[in-house]
């Protein structure tokens, strides 16, 4: 082993002989890495930092403090070290360069001059050279040369710190030897791999996470490098490296900033990847020479300790994304001679989870891990975790899974997961081994009690297999592990001793848990629910959670703790004094909520095997459980959880009800008392922000579920005036919700005694407006939404207003700008067209079909000339929809270059005739309901006017009268 004070050398593993070849054996069994981009000596990096177009340069650093430093006794000129190296004078003179080399390590042994870095960089790029031409005799004097840099840098000229060109040309010089630094990494020579490997730590080790950081956040390092070794402008680099200097107050902080820099800017940390990569290789194909295996293990080492620190910077982390590491790293931890909870085992970990989490470089580890062997090894890791039982190595248990749940997020990997039944499978035996005894060799010698880390596993467990509830191949795999025994397990209520003696705050919050997951995979285990009884599970725990505790129970109570599920609960403060104004909370409204959602999508199951699911809920009297909770009234300052409460029980009430009548029969008159309240909701409160408005769409969906359609509620909500509160409610409600009132309005408008209470109703206002007013006004305000090109103001065709013959009418006046501006796509027949789905998006239709249950004549009869206007084009409605689906076919036909036979096409000339004759007739109606209205506006003006003048007239003759001396 190498000592980190470098008195002691490791054994020679190679004959530093000129004449003498490179063994083979004892040498890294992997390609050179060296580096193919020219070299600049350090003369011309001098002379490019003082040509004219560095002026202006002083700018990049600012005046320094006072500082002392010792100064450095009979410096070496590397210059003429690297002149002697490369003229061709003294080219071949070897001893007399290892004389030089051997005088420079020594006169620089505590550490290398800042304002060097330049020169040395040449030097050893030039000796690397050499060693890769098989000069073997310039392994020793290399390996001299390097190790001093693991001292830090000396200052022999505070000045060219505090000056612009000085400043430039050790950054560059820097970035230059660090690079060169990472090509020896990769040397196919051990010895010199080890030293640069030593090095390197040295290096890392004395700068901090601080250090890495600030390299990103002080400015683009990557530019800035690009500039500097590229560009001959002055301009240019005083541009691209402005203000990316650090102001530090000590000039040794100055060189460790420019070092993080030189460290992070350029190659150096993707040289440093592949190389630990490469060390990984040569262990396992050579794994029969303990010697060399064990030096490529202290060299994999340091790398990785290394690496564990530059990756503190985000521009570092990236390049090691980029350089393929990610299933090394894995492998490395599957290895079964790898102690995955030492030092090494976190670092991996640790590098990974960086990996994975990082928004800049997400999509290059999915592509990294989506791979079948990563899966593997994923899950290798995994199951040696599971056998420890130390606290370090359930963390890194918890680690590893939470890197699973990350890469979850992507479908290859999902699917990769479930393949085999490896990962996915795994996970799912350990969480359930921890309640439930298991036989299965994986998980038989997996340890749990209640411990922090087991704790926090058990949740992130969970996490991760929601994200595969609506995974076909995952459901098969759910089937063979008991996970609803379970989940059944920690849905008890008060319970006295929690399963693995979890204290009561944990055992809540695993509840809450639990109830999420039950949520996510109850579409694909309807028989194991079944199995388990779940049914009555669940609804003994909603009785217990909406029950009303005394005050001294409710406060004591710990409610849903600090639970992600929990959240929004507890919005007012539980006091001793009653307040009807506030909510009453009993500390158990989370788990309410989480049990009403799971019936909901219980209910909401279509299935074969659910019928016999919702009749047992019928039969266990949740509809009156339901109908008892939401007749309490709402208290005026509700907060979010109680208002969400209720609208999961609407929900839950008009999935229960919906296309049954004998289940509405049993909502009953008791029902709908309950109901009509939730639709007088004020619209003050629709935009408070707490769930009011979809609440009231719940309370519109249940009187639509659980009202029409029964004759017993039908009757008991027309004694209530319920279809007043309804017409009320959609002359006020806002525009999103008049679709679904207007739905529900026309399907009470079918039945005689509805129908009569539409025509009964009258509005707000002066004079109070009539349902056929009110449709006319809807019908308006629609068409003013959709910006329809050929109506004015949202009801009169535009041709109606122009001489009659004057131009060409447009076929199809109820295009709205959406359609009017959409190009033609071919599309399958069972695909709808725009003008079907206009029917579904817009209450156009359901106008057209209120008008028509009411009678278009009794509604001409209702209408002012103005509103009559309007109707004549509802009347219509039909016929000018069907006559825009056939020009959609023509289009789409016609897009597609089909040619209709001769029959087809009669058919289609016809429809259009019938398009055009509809059109006109719209148009000469309204224009003769013009006509009469400007004739009555006319007559009522002249009528004015002959009032005016019969005033006139009367009051000349009284002051006729009055100036004859009669009055």
């Amino acid at each position: 082993q190498h000592s980190d004070d470098g008195d002691q050398r490791p054994e020679k593993l190679i004959e530093t002989k000129s004449n003498s070849p490179i063994n083979i054996n004892t040498s890294y069994e992997m390609a050179s890495a060296t580096s193919t981009r020219p070299q600049t000596s350090a003369a011309q990096t001098a002379s490019f930092a003082k040509s004219a177009s560095f002026r202006g340069t002083e700018a990049l650093s600012q005046t320094l403090p006072a500082h002392n430093t010792t100064p450095i006794a009979s410096p070496i000129d590397l210059e003429k070290v690297l002149k002697l190296l490369t003229s061709k004078h003294s080219v071949d003179l070897l001893e007399r360069h290892q004389h030089a080399l051997q005088k420079v390590a020594k006169r620089n042994r505590e550490g290398y001059i800042l304002e060097d870095t330049a020169s040395l960089a040449a030097i050893l790029q030039h000796l690397n050279d050499r060693i890769s031409n098989e000069q073997v005799g310039y392994v020793d004097a290399l390996v001299a040369c390097i190790s001093p840099l693991k001292h830090p840098f000396k200052l022999g000229d505070e000045a060219s710190l505090s000056a612009g060109r000085g400043a430039v040309v050790i950054q560059s010089g820097i970035m230059s030897l660090m690079d060169t630094l990472a090509e020896l990494l990769n040397s196919p020579v051990l010895t010199l791999a080890s030293e640069a490997a030593i090095v390197c730590e040295g290096i890392v080790n004395q700068l901090t996470s601080r250090h890495l950081v600030a390299a990103d956040v002080q400015g683009d390092t990557v530019a800035m490098t690009a500039s500097l070794r590229s560009s001959t402008d002055g301009r240019r680099i005083l541009k691209a490296a402005s203000g990316q200097l650090l102001n530090q107050q000590t000039p040794q902080a100055r060189v460790h900033a420019m070092v993080a820099r030189g460290l992070v800017g350029g190659d150096f940390v993707p040289q440093l990847a592949v190389a630990w990569r490469s060390a990984c290789d040569v262990m396992e194909t050579t794994s029969d020479n303990k010697v060399l295996n064990a030096q490529t293990a202290a060299v994999k080492s340091r790398l990785l300790s290394t690496l564990a620190v530059v990756t503190s910077s985000k521009t570092a982390l990236q390049a090691v994304a980029h350089a393929d590491i990610f299933g090394t790293l894995l492998a490395e931890l599957a290895s079964p001679a790898f102690d995955v909870t030492g030092y090494e085992g976190n670092l991996v970990v640790d590098l990974l989870f960086l990996l994975a989490i990082d928004d800049g470089v997400e999509g290059e580890t999915q592509r990294q891990a989506c791979s079948k062997q990563v899966i593997v090894d994923l899950a290798v890791v995994l199951r040696k975790l599971l056998l420890t039982t130390s606290t370090v190595g359930r963390q890194l248990r918890n680690d590893v899974l939470m890197l699973g749940t990350i890469l979850a997020n992507d479908d290859q990997i999902r699917a990769l997961m479930v393949e085999h039944h490896s990962y996915y499978e795994l996970v799912l035996r350990a969480l359930a081994s921890g309640d439930i005894a298991s036989r299965h060799p994986d998980v038989v010698k997996a340890h749990w009690i209640a411990t922090p880390e087991d704790f926090d596993f058990f949740k992130t467990a969970c996490t991760y297999v929601c994200k595969f509830a609506t995974n076909q191949a995952a459901q098969a795999v759910t089937k063979t592990v008991p996970i609803m025994e379970l989940l059944k397990l920690y849905l008890q209520q008060d319970v006295a001793k929690p399963p693995r003696n979890w204290n009561l705050q944990q055992y809540e919050e695993l509840q809450l848990l639990c109830l999420s997951v039950l949520n996510s995979l109850l579409p694909s285990s309807l028989e194991a629910y079944h199995a388990s009884r779940m049914n009555s599970q669940l609804l003994a725990l909603l009785t217990w959670a909406l029950q009303h505790p005394d005050n001294e129970t409710a406060i004591n109570h710990t409610g849903g703790v600090n639970s992600f599920h929990a959240t929004g609960d507890f919005s007012h403060s539980r006091a001793l004094t009653v307040d009807d104004s506030i909510p009453e909370n009993n500390g158990r409204r989370s788990q309410a909520r989480l049990v009403l959602r799971c019936l909901l999508t219980l209910i909401e199951l279509r299935q074969p095997q659910a019928v016999e699911l919702h009749q047992d809920v019928l039969d266990q009297d949740l509809l009156s459980q339901l109908v008892d909770y939401l007749d309490d009234p709402l208290p005026t300052r509700a907060d979010r959880v109680c208002v969400e409460l209720r609208t999961l029980a609407l929900e839950l009430c008009s999935a229960l009800c919906q296309s049954q009548v004998h289940v509405q029969e049993l909502f009953g008159t008791a029902g709908v008392d309950m109901l009509v309240p939730y639709l007088k909701t004020p619209s003050s409160v629709l935009q408070a922000g707490l769930g009011h408005h979809a609440l009231l769409i719940s309370a519109i969906d249940a009187t639509w579920s659980c009202i029409v359609g029964c004759r017993l509620t039908e009757v008991h909500f027309y004694g209530k005036e319920g279809v007043f509160v309804l017409l009320d409610l959609l002359e006020r409600c806002p525009v999103e919700l008049r679709n679904l009132v207007l739905g529900c309005v026309a399907d009470i408008a079918e039945t005689d005694t509805g129908l009569q209470h539409v025509l009964q109703w009258q509005g707000q206002g002066h004079p109070r407006p009539n349902i056929a007013t009110m449709l006319c006004h809807l019908w308006r305000d629609t068409c003013t939404d959709l910006q329809c090109p050929a109506l004015v103001k949202g009801g009169l065709l535009s041709s109606a207003l122009e001489p009659q013959g004057d131009g060409g009418a447009t076929p199809f006046p109820l295009h709205s700008q959406a359609q009017a501006e959409a190009e033609v796509v071919p599309a399958p027949g069972t695909t709808p067209g725009l003008a079907v789905m206009e029917v579904l998006r817009n209450e156009r239709a359901k106008i057209y079909g209120l008008c028509g249950l009411i009678g278009f004549d009794k509604c001409r009869d209702m209408l002012s000339n103005t509103d009559q206007i309007v109707l004549v084009l509802i009347e219509q409605y039909l016929n000018l929809k069907a006559g825009e689906v056939w020009a959609e076919v023509v289009d789409e036909l016609d897009a597609e270059g089909i040619v209709p036979v001769d029959y087809d096409d009669e058919l289609i000339i016809m429809t259009t005739q019938i398009n055009s004759t509809k059109v006109s007739a719209v148009i000469e109606e309204q224009r003769a309901l013009l006509d009469t209205q400007n004739i009555a506006a006319r007559t009522e003006e002249e009528l004015e006017f002959m009032k005016i003048t019969e005033s006139l007239q009367a009051r000349a003759q009284l002051e006729s009268l009055s100036q004859a001396g009669y009055l």
